[in-house]
């Protein structure tokens, strides 16, 4: 009897439950239909939004900005919530083209405007943030300038530059209007630093455009060949030259020291003989009256650097 009552009870509680979760998903579907219902209503009205549209300019062949047109408009359009939201989705980046005729002075009215964004873009224009384009052009002209590296570059101790910073190209064409073009001397790399450097460098660099919209540039990229080196001191000791005298003389000392700095890579390159220190005696007006003449370095390679030599002038005795 316990059997039959505990089978009956378990099968009232399955209805129970089967008919709570026939009802739950009943209301589930109801409420999907009403706010299906209802996102239908209320995208069927009419709503106004603001976005901004690019704009493109098209210039005619030889003619360029005098100023910098606007880039873009804050657009309000009206619509039914479907088209915006269809435009907006499928048209993130609205854009309008403007072919400009071979005029000096343009103007485009607000009508235009509204005509050419609505074409575009296929919703209905009613504000914009400005209401006519105006334009200044001029004839394209061309100019060559040097390129200037913007770097900030330091060395580790002992280096140093084995030779020239070299720039591949080391100038530039620009385009532009004529009077844009009387302003630039130069135009200079994108910044950059190097620190504590110890080999060659070698690094490709942007061209930096001072107005990218009214200049245009025949390169846009330059490399920059750092050549590094490390140097080291070398000493002499070499003979002195006497010119311009008019007595049979001797000088104290009749050597004297050279100290440079000189790259590795030329160390051994390096002789006495490519030194030459002179004792001139041509402005010793009265030799029995003075007993120094100074000396003056005279020949050196180009390519040492740090040059100092000791003592900075002689004694001399006139031999009778």
């Amino acid at each position: 009897m316990w059997q039959k009552i505990h089978d009956t009870a378990s099968s009232l509680v399955k209805k129970f439950r089967f008919s709570i979760g026939r009802e739950r998903a009943i209301l589930l579907i109801c409420m999907g239909i009403a706010l299906l219902f209802w996102l239908f209503v209320k995208l069927s009205k009419t709503y106004q939004t603001s976005r901004m549209v690019s704009l493109e300019y098209r210039l005619p062949m030889g003619m360029q900005f005098q100023d910098p047109p606007p880039s873009g408009l804050e657009t309000t359009f009206s619509g039914t919530g479907w088209d915006l939201l269809s435009n907006y989705l499928f048209r993130r980046n609205p854009k309008v083209i403007f072919d400009l005729p071979a005029m000096m002075r343009q103007e485009i009215e607000r009508p235009e405007i509204i005509s050419k964004i609505e074409e575009s873009i296929s919703i209905d224009v009613v504000d914009l943030s400005r209401n006519y384009l105006f334009f200044l052009l001029d004839s394209t002209d061309s100019k060559t300038v040097k390129i200037e590296l913007d770097a900030d570059i330091s060395f580790s101790p002992d280096f140093s530059y084995r030779d020239s910073i070299r720039l591949s190209p080391d100038s530039v064409t620009i385009y532009g209007t004529a009077s844009l073009l009387q302003k630039i001397s130069s135009i200079k790399t994108e910044s950059f630093v190097l620190k504590n450097l110890e080999a060659d460098v070698r690094k490709e660099l942007k061209v930096v455009n001072p107005k990218p919209d009214l200049l245009r540039l025949s390169d846009d990229r330059a490399e920059v060949f750092v050549p590094v080196e490390q140097f080291t001191e070398k000493t002499f000791k070499i003979p002195i030259l006497m010119v311009n005298t008019r007595d049979s003389i001797a000088i104290v000392p009749s050597t004297a020291e050279i100290k440079c700095v000189v790259g590795l890579n030329r160390y051994d390159e390096l002789y006495e003989s490519d030194f030459v220190i002179e004792a001139d005696f041509e402005n010793v007006y009265n030799l029995r009256q003075q007993n120094t003449v100074p000396l003056t370095l005279i020949s050196r390679p180009v390519w040492v650097r740090s040059v100092e030599f000791f003592p900075k002038s002689v004694e001399y005795l006139i031999i009778q």
